[in-house]
């Protein structure tokens, strides 16, 4: 059993925005849970009984792939955790701390209740999760695009303001998210750079929209010179 503490007062700054949605009574009955990287928040095929809401650090939901690697299905660095929890049976996925964690655990019992009775709580939670599947549907459209440089722009896109992104995670972390080798990125983003499509500024990426963007080009080892190896998992891109 991960241990518990008694109350959400050492979280009292990062638990505001979770206070706005789900309110000071379920924020009352939550309790902090502290996983150390590589701890096991719980597994696929568990019975849940709390949901759980990510205050800092970063936990993967991910599940077993077809020949034993473990695919990543969801990176979490902020907010909640496996929703679907609330009304499901058992967990579909295992969820895996990557970094140094806390998280509010809110007993699953107290979140069906406050549903049941609280319309104002209900009309917050339904607006949560429209706001996930606007964003889960992003993530399939990104996984389907055929290149690696569409699918890096279709993510400072999204994610980013005015086709500029701070990248707030290694290299070697935005690869699996956008489903690239670290080595198919690099290269992406050197020749994206080469060709004038991409500006990079330390941990900053931006679109130039003045450039007509073309497929993925093929760059020599000189062309990717001034890149940090990927391997480092270091944040900066130039």
């Amino acid at each position: 059993m991960i241990p518990i503490m008694s109350s959400v007062a050492s979280l009292s700054a990062a638990s505001e925005p979770l206070r706005s949605l789900i309110g000071d009574a379920l924020l009352g009955v939550a309790r902090v849970q502290r996983l150390d990287p590589g701890q096991t928040l719980f597994r696929a095929g568990d019975v849940p009984d709390r949901l759980f809401a990510l205050a800092d650090g970063e936990v993967v939901l991910c599940r077993a792939g077809r020949n034993g690697e473990s695919v990543v299905l969801q990176r979490c660095r902020r907010g909640f955790i496996a929703e679907a929890s609330v009304d499901t049976a058992s967990y579909h996925c295992s969820a895996v701390a990557r970094r140094q964690s806390r998280l509010l655990a809110i007993p699953l019992i107290d979140i069906r209740e406050a549903l049941d009775v609280d319309p104002a709580f209900r009309r917050r939670w339904l607006a949560h999760l429209s706001r996930e599947l606007r964003r889960l549907r992003e993530v399939i459209e990104r996984r389907g695009l055929r290149s690696a440089a569409e699918r890096i722009r279709h993510y400072i896109e999204c994610e980013g303001r005015a086709g500029s992104l701070a990248l707030d995670q290694s290299r070697r972390d935005w690869a699996e998210e956008l489903g690239l080798t670290p080595e198919s990125l690099y290269r992406t983003l050197a020749a994206m750079r080469r060709s004038g499509t991409l500006r990079i500024d330390g941990t900053t990426l931006s679109l130039d929209i003045t450039v007509a963007p073309s497929g993925p080009a093929r760059v020599s080892p000189a062309g990717a010179q001034g890149f940090q190896d990927p391997s480092s998992g270091a944040t900066g891109l130039g």
